[in-house]
């Protein structure tokens, strides 16, 4: 990977941060793609590079929200105690390491029960 590749990827990560981090606070609705492009400083129009709409950033936040949970969670030959035990346990240190799985999980909320 190139030094251009990786920064264009860190970008891209910055910008599903800030949307993360929007969506939440303001809703779907209330989230305008001005508002992301701000917070990342960054121009709307070059957000547009990026992701499509507001809708394609969102509904990839969606996936993000439903690929992490299943990649990080196989049951294997546990016990369902113990399964629920370990799967909660790693959950919970994923919350404490990185503040985008703990916002990963109000957003899949509240995108759950609608905006």
């Amino acid at each position: 990977m190139t030094k251009r590749d990786d920064h264009k990827q860190q970008r891209r990560q910055e910008i599903l941060f800030a949307g993360l981090s929007l969506f939440i606070k303001k809703g779907y609705t209330g989230t305008k793609i001005k508002d992301i492009a701000s917070t990342v400083e960054m121009s709307v129009g070059l957000l547009f590079h990026y992701f499509a709409s507001k809708e394609e950033l969102y509904l990839e936040l969606v996936s993000l929200g439903i690929e992490g949970p299943m990649n990080s969670v196989q049951p294997g030959r546990m016990a369902s105690l113990e399964f629920f035990e370990v799967t909660a346990e790693q959950i919970l240190n994923y919350i404490r390491l990185n503040p985008f799985v703990a916002k990963m999980f109000v957003f899949m909320s509240q995108a759950y029960y609608g905006d």
